[in-house]
């Protein structure tokens, strides 16, 4: 794909690491960690973990070149547990490969950060009314994206991890539904510093 999009496009200017793994086989947030199939780890460090550090690493030499570009990892704040160890291994990891990516590129002219969505109604989520409600669409971290890429000086984020409401802010845009803020931050995630 990487060596189409050079081939096609001669560079690549946005890269978004949104792969995951691991919720489709139904792990149950209230289990300890013992109690998790194990294969939940493999899934979840492979097609999440894994996937965004190769896919930037494929990624950076087309970056380099041009002396620009944003890497955007999708993760999840964790200053409060989710609930599931490794799904919160696997986010913190993210963080820190995020800045460690940021720190490696920033010389070169490339951004890397991460951005964190609320609660978000998929497809393949079956929510009930009130916690729809609650929800983001996925057109808000998209457009969270959108106003980053378009942001002349997204080097001075580079490896720092944002919000969706706190970017909405900042770049003045809204959800579908036109807040900034769902009830699910405004319940959950109140008075953080990334807000």
């Amino acid at each position: 794909m990487f060596a189409r999009i050079r081939g096609e496009q001669g560079r690549l200017d946005l890269l978004v690491n949104n792969a995951w793994s691991g919720y489709e086989i139904g792990p149950d947030p209230a289990l300890a960690f013992w109690q998790i199939e194990w294969r939940h780890w493999d899934l979840m460090f492979t097609g999440g973990l894994r996937a965004t550090a190769y896919a930037s690493r494929l990624a950076a030499p087309m970056m380099i070149e041009a002396g620009r570009g944003l890497i955007v990892n999708i993760t999840w704040v964790l200053d409060r547990p989710h609930g599931h160890a490794f799904y919160e291994v696997v986010k913190n990891a993210t963080n820190k490969l995020t800045g460690q990516l940021a720190d490696d590129l920033r010389p070169y002219g490339v951004a890397c950060v991460a951005v964190s969505p609320g609660f978000m109604r998929l497809e393949r989520m079956n929510l009930t009314a009130e916690e729809a409600a609650m929800a983001e669409s996925a057109e808000f971290p998209g457009r969270a994206i959108a106003a980053l890429a378009a942001d002349e000086n997204v080097l001075e984020k580079s490896g720092n991890v944002f919000v969706t409401p706190a970017l909405a802010r900042e770049y003045g845009f809204t959800d579908i539904d036109g807040r900034q803020q769902s009830p699910f931050w405004e319940r959950h995630w109140a008075g953080t510093s990334e807000e």
